[in-house]
């Protein structure tokens, strides 16, 4: 019976854990207006993410 109070202890404080480290991203600049271009031109823009999670 100590088994299992310690196992669900366990998996408790777990989710608890995981609650507060969530992943979690940033782009400074989400859209990106290329304007008019012509067709068959290619167009190159690079997007800035960041991880400002745990």
């Amino acid at each position: 019976m100590k088994n299992v109070g310690l196992i669900v202890l366990f998996i408790v404080l777990g989710i608890g854990m995981a609650e507060t480290a969530s992943p979690q991203i940033s782009v400074d600049e989400p859209v990106y207006d290329f304007g008019e271009i012509l067709e068959g031109l290619a167009v190159v823009h690079t997007f800035v993410l960041q991880n400002i999670g745990e």
